[in-house]
Parts: structure tokens; C-alpha cells; sequence
């Protein structure tokens, strides 16, 4: 899950997840990367929760989960969680 650059020239992820309620599977997101000064269970609350948030709604738009299930975030291999993988 190597990062992106997006038309904007942010660099973004891929994340995934799944609704059990609504049946999604592996449903991929692009989110930007953390940035370093930023901590990671901040830029999850600030920045992955509403990605997937919103890309939910337009995917399933009568579903209304409590909870997501499988988020899965690449971990770079020096560690960086939310960094994009080979960089």
C-alpha cells in the first residue's frame, strides 16, 4: 500500500475497512498522510475517522454503523504508522 500523490499534491494513503452491518468488504479509502508533528491517535480521530466516515455514507448512504470493523492502516518500515510504505 504504497502512498499517492493526489491532484492537489498531497500525498495520501490507502486504508481499508468493513461495515458488518452493511456488508462492505475491504472497502478502500485514500486518506492523506500523517504529518510528523502530528500524533498518531490524533490524525486517526482527525483525519482517517472522518475519511472512512464520509466514504461510507456514499457507499451505503441507509446505513448508520456505531462501529467499522477491519481498519486496516499501512505501517511504514520504519514504524510510521499512517506514513506511506517505501518512503
Amino acid at each position: 500500500m504504497k502512498g499517492k500523490i493526489t491532484d492537489d499534491m498531497a500525498i495520501t494513503l490507502t486504508v481499508l475497512y468493513s461495515c458488518d452491518q452493511c456488508g462492505l468488504k475491504d472497502q478502500l479509502v485514500q486518506v492523506p498522510e500523517r504529518a510528523e508533528k502530528d500524533n498518531v491517535g490524533a490524525w486517526f480521530e482527525n483525519t482517517v475517522i472522518p475519511c472512512l466516515s464520509r466514504d461510507h455514507q456514499a457507499h451505503s448512504p441507509n446505513c448508520h454503523p456505531r462501529t467499522l470493523q477491519d481498519i486496516k492502516i499501512p505501517i511504514a518500515e520504519n514504524g510510521g504508522i499512517g506514513k506511506p510504505v517505501g518512503h
